[in-house]
């Protein structure tokens, strides 16, 4: 194996560090047995069966003559690995969103630590979770709190740039076997410290002097920036990951929580409390914070309307009870513009009890049973639907090109039999009229294929423009110069005219980008119909590369944007700090969406002419097989027997791969039981699913 695949398969290697203590294991056995866990577990097993299934691909490819090991061919097996790699570390995010007393954290409290028979994070009346807080689990790290020291926002780095830089946390190991000691241990979240006016406005918390929180010139803020609790809670273990945040000042003041870490989750949960209704403060987190994260799909954004026990009013009949928190729910979906299917009504305290009691009548009647399981079912689907079409977009082709060699060796060897038997018993004259043929016809194929590698290359060309147009350097200096044009704009319209132009541009880039792709591809496309007509080679119709998963994460983008141009922030913020905001946040995550724009046409420049290079290849070899099996022929030195035997024993060994690559194509696309392949197989749904994608 060569070195770049060794390193590749070493990715894969499980970590040297030891799982949790079995004693953990056992202790969180038990734990969370709802439909969200159901829901994950079945989503776990269904990316485990995926990750098998490449796994296998990857072996056959290696045990198997489908490719050579040129650079090519090893770049496709190192992408499938780093496919692996990706799904390996797989995250399902979800986020509670709200203002300051609204319950978010007792709602994870009651579904994550209700096995421990109390509140284990911190949840009091008033302001509890003072910085964002994600709960994760990490096997390669202990039990533990990571603690951001708020001092770090003098800096000019974000949160995602200090969790690659482990030496700025406080770290709290977590005794996970001692509730007591986790409970001290969490309270570290609702720390506070006072310090000036002048120091908190310092640290972004745009403090007014005459606020009723400050006295004698001093206020309370928060200790921690961010916070990271890694903790084995089996739903944790399955690739789940928690973010709880603070209130509204808290999101204002930590813009890349808005704008990075809100739109990466896949869910945003909205605490609302049944008591108050939709506040004036409740609706700007609506609208500029959970709206903008996740306006690309209304499926995507709950909300949970909590306290409902502060309805339960013992003078009231059930059905009374039923149709005011019925009219709670039509109410809150109208300010919040949203189903009222997607409104849940709970009681996280009352759902907290009803599991420490084990009161069953108490817990459903708390609505927290219908949540989970609505929640889980949509979010855990739709995110299977987003990496299954990851993975076929990634390697789907690569696998239905394999198919396509396989199926076309199946066809050769079929005619070899064909025509050996043809030639059986025939006369010198006869067996070398066939040879001149077969060497005319390889004349022909071998000049053709002269000709294409001067087509290769100016389709290189072609594909370096393409890869020109979106380099990452080219952006990057346009993101100097949009920087360089903010910091000389006097007003904030300038600042936001250059902010348009930056989106504009990019948008314009991706437009053009498509048109090249299309371009390439028609080139390529004129080459596949010349060898399939000159010489009976498959018919291929190329991949077509779509930029639209990255317009529509841009289109996302513009929204938040737009948001952001709009909002009071813009008013009252310093421009040097507003700029450095934009650039930290905005401009970072552009830069991801180009990167992965670049990676993915890269890939598609390279799968693009993958099969007609297989199949030029598998083309040559069956023509000098011919030419060596007539000849044998001519001189009586075919034993026709031992080879017509040859030749159905590897009928058989090609249609058991064809097997095993149908079964990889249903894994991928659609996880349904391949058909059993016949001689001549029909395309399973699962391959014209693949074949759709490559199209």
């Amino acid at each position: 194996m060569s070195e770049k695949k060794e390193k590749a398969a070493k990715a894969q290697k499980p970590s040297a560090k030891a799982d949790v203590s079995a004693k953990t294991d056992v202790a969180n056995a038990d734990l969370a047995k709802g439909e969200l866990d159901s829901q994950l577990g079945q989503y776990e097993a269904w990316r485990n069966d995926l990750m098998q299934g490449i796994q296998s691909y990857i072996a056959w490819l290696e045990n198997n003559s489908v490719i050579s090991d040129d650079d090519d061919t090893e770049n496709d097996t190192v992408s499938l690995y780093e496919t692996l790699e990706a799904l390996k570390h797989d995250k399902l995010t979800v986020a509670l969103v709200g203002e300051y007393s609204r319950g978010k954290t007792e709602l994870i409290n009651a579904i994550f630590f209700a096995d421990y028979k109390r509140r284990l994070l911190p949840s009091t009346p008033g302001r509890t979770t003072m910085c964002p807080t994600e709960m994760l689990y990490d096997d390669g790290t202990e039990p533990c709190l990571r603690l951001l020291p708020i001092e770090t926002r003098k800096d000019k780095k974000s949160v995602s740039q200090y969790k690659r830089e482990p030496v700025n946390w406080t770290v709290k190991p977590l005794n996970i076997e001692s509730v007591d000691e986790m409970t001290i241990a969490l309270k570290e979240l609702v720390a506070t410290q006072r310090v000036s006016v002048a120091e908190a406005n310092t640290l972004g918390f745009g403090v007014n002097a005459d606020s009723p929180d400050v006295k004698d010139g001093m206020v309370d803020v928060p200790t921690w920036r961010h916070a990271m609790i890694n903790y084995p809670h089996p739903l944790l273990k399955r690739g789940l990951v928690v973010l709880d945040t603070p209130g509204l000042n808290a999101l204002g003041s930590e813009p890349e929580l808005t704008l990075r870490m809100l739109p990466a989750a896949h869910a945003v949960i909205f605490v609302l409390a049944a008591d108050t209704g939709v506040t004036h403060s409740d609706l700007q987190i609506w609208k500029n914070h959970v709206c903008v994260a996740t306006h690309m799909t209304d499926g995507s954004r709950f909300a949970a309307l909590n306290k409902i026990d502060t309805l339960w009013d013992e003078l009231l009949s059930p059905e009374q009870i039923r149709a005011n928190i019925k009219k709670q729910v039509a109410e809150t979906a109208r300010l919040l513009e949203m189903n009222t299917s997607n409104v849940f009504p709970v009681s996280a305290a009352k759902g907290l009890l009803g599991k420490i009691r084990d009161d069953e009548k108490l817990l459903v009647s708390t609505g927290l049973p219908h949540l989970e399981r609505q929640v889980s079912q949509r979010i855990v689907s739709a995110k299977r639907d987003i990496l299954r079409e990851k993975v076929v977009g990634d390697i789907g082709a690569m696998v239905q090109g394999s198919r396509q060699i396989i199926s076309t060796r199946l066809d050769k060897r079929r005619e070899e039999i064909n025509e050996l038997e043809t030639l059986q018993g025939k006369g010198q004259d006869v067996l070398k009229t066939s040879i001149e043929r077969l060497q005319k016809q390889k004349s022909m194929f071998e000049s053709e294929v002269d000709s294409f590698r001067v087509s290769r290359r100016m389709l290189s060309d072609e594909i370096k423009a393409l890869m020109e147009m979106i380099a990452l350097k080219r952006f990057d200096i346009l993101f100097a110069d949009t920087r360089k044009s903010m910091r000389g704009s006097l007003t904030t319209s300038g600042l936001k005219t250059s902010m348009s132009s930056l989106f504009k541009e990019m948008n314009e880039t991706l437009d053009r980008v498509q048109k090249q792709s299309e371009k390439v591809r028609g080139l390529v496309e004129k080459s596949y119909d010349k060898f399939h007509s000159d010489h009976g080679l498959p018919k291929v119709t190329p991949a077509k590369f779509h930029v639209t998963r990255h317009t529509r994460k841009l289109a996302k983008l513009v929204a938040e944007a737009e948001a952001f141009r709009d909002s009071s922030e813009m008013l009252v913020t310093e421009q040097g700090s507003l700029i450095q905001k934009f650039f930290d946040t905005m401009v970072s995550r552009m830069r991801s969406i180009i990167k992965e724009a670049n990676a993915a046409a890269q890939n598609w420049a390279t799968a693009v002419l993958n099969p007609i290079r297989d199949q030029l290849r598998e083309h040559k070899s069956v023509i000098n097989a011919r030419l060596e099996n007539l000849e044998a022929l001519r001189n009586s030195q075919l034993d026709l027997k031992s080879k017509m035997q040859s030749l159905e024993s590897d009928i058989e060994s090609l249609q058991d791969e064809l097997k095993s690559v149908d079964k990889v194509l249903a894994m991928i696309s659609e996880k349904e039981s391949p058909p059993e392949s016949s001689a001549k197989p029909a395309a399973s749904k699962a391959q014209k699913a693949a074949q759709k994608a490559a199209s």
